[in-house]
């Protein structure tokens, strides 16, 4: 992490508590080098892991996760069943 006041590496932390959401974690930094403080919010980011048994399968969770913008990639088409 860096410090956008004067660019140095050594932030550390000064507190740190749940964020208001309840999800993530927020945590007040301060450079030990000019003195600025950020907070910075952390949350966690689920993944979720499935068997994919067919490349037809495998196409309609592409399709599912392309429609709600979570995909990374997608099939070539060129295989088949």
């Amino acid at each position: 992490m860096t410090c956008k006041k004067c660019g140095g590496h050594n932030l550390y932390v000064v507190d740190s508590r749940p964020a208001s959401n309840r999800i993530g974690v927020r945590r007040r930094r301060e450079c030990a080098d000019c003195g600025n403080r950020i907070t910075t919010y952390e949350v966690t980011q689920e993944e979720y892991n499935m068997v994919v048994k067919s490349q037809k399968m495998l196409k309609k969770v592409v399709q599912m996760l392309d429609i709600y913008g979570q995909s990374g990639g997608g099939t070539d088409g060129d295989e088949t069943e």
